[in-house]
């Protein structure tokens, strides 16, 4: 059992990370190492510094953070859960889970797939646990790559009459659904009227009735969909302490929103840090 899990590596979630474990928090920053920073090859307006790489100033953070004692996992995060019970959250890896009193989201801006934005009021989804029901006996595709988007083709699988999942790098295992279906082919455009109903090949076409986005690693925007947070576009809403509508889960950096450069993030995740240690102490009592 954590205090608080940060999950991001990049300056949002590393700040948050840093102020929890100097106010004496246990802490566990999970990171897939996908963030946008590590492409930026000079940084030129950030505080203190003439001139930066996004990867050197990542990583000055993660070894700031690592000398504290805090620690520090990479890893793809699967899944979110909230016992509301026991005032935790559960995040699942592929082998194995972790439980903690809080979570700071900072994985960044959601993604979305071009094409899509038309239908995403109507049959798009970006949480298989918490719309894949509407979808039972239905034909639906995952559009993604890596373990996250097998691991919701498995999760519609239990339901869905088909799923074809749409990836050029799909996770090889004999262990697939049998109704999961791979297609290693370029998307060319989407068809449909209200509602989406044909993926577009170059060389095919399939009737779906819906879609389910799965790019990358989990992002702080499919966490929020798999949690109820209240989210605004690609953003999620917090208050001024960086908390959302759910006790105990803060969010900070680019997935709030807003100006997106590496002082707003840093200093969003500062209070996110900040806050969520004084919530742990609150419902430990100790505050």
């Amino acid at each position: 059992m954590k205090d608080v899990i940060v999950l991001g590596g990049g300056p949002a979630g590393i700040s948050a990370a840093i102020y929890a474990k100097r106010a004496g928090a246990d802490v566990l920053v999970i990171d897939g190492g996908s963030s946008a920073l590590l492409k930026a090859k000079a940084i030129q307006n950030y505080y203190g510094f003439e001139s930066i790489s996004g990867e050197d100033l990542i990583n000055r953070g993660v070894e700031q953070y690592k000398k504290l004692g805090g620690e520090f996992l990479r890893g793809e995060v699967l899944q979110i859960k909230n016992d509301f019970d026991a005032h935790t959250y559960i995040v699942e890896l592929k082998d194995k889970s972790f439980e903690a009193k809080a979570i700071i989201l900072a994985l960044g801006a959601g993604k979305t797939v071009d094409g899509l934005a038309p239908f995403e009021n109507a049959n798009v989804s970006y949480c298989a646990i918490c719309d894949g029901f509407f979808f039972t006996g239905r034909d639906v595709c995952v559009i993604g790559d890596g373990e996250f988007a097998l691991s919701e083709a498995e999760e519609l699988a239990k339901n869905a009459k088909t799923v074809y999942l749409i990836s050029k790098n799909a996770p090889k295992t004999q262990k697939m659904s049998k109704n999961i279906k791979i297609i290693s082919k370029n998307i060319v455009g989407f068809n449909g009227k209200d509602m989406l109903e044909e993926v577009v090949f170059e060389d095919e076409t399939i009737k779906v009735d819906g879609a389910f986005v799965a790019l990358g690693s989990l992002s702080s925007f499919e966490i929020a969909k798999q949690l109820g947070l209240i989210t605004n576009g690609n953003a999620i809403e917090v208050d001024k302490n960086q908390m959302t509508n759910l006790a105990g889960a803060f969010a900070c950096g680019d997935c709030v929103g807003g100006l997106l450069q590496v002082s707003k993030a840093v200093g969003e995740g500062a209070v996110a840090g900040i806050e969520a240690v004084r919530y742990v102490k609150m419902i430990d009592g100790k505050d």
